[in-house]
């Protein structure tokens, strides 16, 4: 029973440190009041009216170490930008969907965060 409960408490806290990390690169990046300009790839691979796999421009990914993370390894980061409104033509102006993705564990255990942002 006491394993059962510390495994159980270990799986929430690095749940929790991910989900804060996750809405910490995702803000970064939706921030209130700020003219986004960082959105600058429109084309199929970031227009899902022109291609419904678009897999979105990675505005930044990278490697988080256990020290720094607190998560178990192997974790990673991705912030990623995909036009789900469409981005040219008379879509030029629409928001974008900004998600922040962390990866972490031997089990892979994904957290993600998303949220539209005008640009």
């Amino acid at each position: 029973l006491y394993t059962s409960i510390t495994q159980s408490f270990a799986q929430t806290r690095n749940r929790a440190v991910a989900n804060d990390l996750a809405y910490s690169y995702l803000r970064k990046y939706a921030s209130a009041g700020a003219t986004p300009t960082w959105f600058t790839t429109c084309d199929s691979s970031t227009d899902v009216t022109q291609n419904s796999n678009a897999t979105g421009q990675t505005l930044t990914s990278g490697t988080l170490t256990s020290e720094a993370s607190g998560l178990p390894s192997p974790a990673t980061y991705s912030v990623k930008a995909l036009a789900i409104f469409g981005c040219s033509g008379v879509n030029h102006d629409k928001p974008v969907r900004v998600e922040a993705t962390i990866t972490y564990g031997p089990s892979n255990t994904i957290i993600k965060h998303a949220t539209i942002v005008a640009y």
